[in-house]
């Protein structure tokens, strides 16, 4: 988070605020390999917990707010 939002994005554009949004599969729907398995292991709740105790870490002026969405492939 602090690497690619704050460090890529951010930072580079003068901007101190962010949004970190994370799409969550369903693990049936993710194939093993595919990036999005990472996020597919892990509970909705235990990931934003995670994801939230990652955006505290980052260094002022900087700040983060984390978007879990649960979405599902059709079919």
């Amino acid at each position: 988070m602090t690497k690619q939002l704050v460090g890529q994005y951010l930072e580079p554009a003068g901007h101190t605020h962010g949004v970190y949004l994370v799409a969550c599969f369903p693990p049936e729907q993710v194939e093993e390999g595919d990036k999005r398995s990472k996020v597919a292991r892990h509970t909705t709740q235990t990931l934003i917990e995670s994801l939230t105790a990652q955006a505290r870490d980052i260094p002022a002026p900087f700040s983060v707010g984390v978007v879990v969405h649960k979405v599902a492939l059709p079919g």
